[in-house]
């Protein structure tokens, strides 16, 4: 069961746990670094619009996120969570309200990235985003009681 969280699911979660230290040490947290190559990190940097930020931070991937996170914002900290999750390449991915704190062409590359992976994985999704829906396979709406939709790719 250990290895099985540790290689085949990736989670998400809407306020992510960031370490206190380097973004890259955040970002290769639970992943296997030996499959890992920089261009595939500078790729997902770019993709979420967050290159150019790191390229002017101090240190650059080294660049040492502070106690709480309290040094970059709530959408950057979840770009950098869900950046985690895709190098990790699980077989299971699931997200808690990943669009929560993203901005609109955050929102958008991650729409097109899930609906281009999700054909080789299972993505669970929850979240009240009415653009998420629309490339699901199927939605589960739980009770009124409750008032959250889980996705499903």
């Amino acid at each position: 069961m250990y290895n099985i969280r540790k290689y085949l699911i990736a989670v998400v979660e809407q306020e992510p746990t960031l370490l206190s230290s380097s973004i890259k040490n955040n970002i290769l947290f639970g992943v296997s670094q030996n499959k890992i190559k920089n261009q595939d990190i500078n790729y997902w940097f770019k993709k979420f619009n967050l290159y150019d930020f790191i390229i002017g931070l101090p240190n650059h991937y080294d660049y040492n996120i502070g106690e709480n996170s309290k040094n970059i914002s709530g959408g950057q900290k979840q770009k950098l969570a869900i950046i985690r999750a895709l190098l990790k390449r699980p077989q299971i991915i699931i997200l808690d309200e990943p669009t929560s704190s993203l901005d609109k062409i955050g929102k958008n590359v991650l729409i097109e990235i899930l609906q281009n992976i999700k054909k080789d994985r299972i993505i669970i999704i929850i979240t009240h985003d009415n653009d998420i829906f629309k490339i699901c396979d199927e939605v589960i709406e739980l009770s009124q009681k409750i008032h959250n939709k889980t996705a499903i790719n």
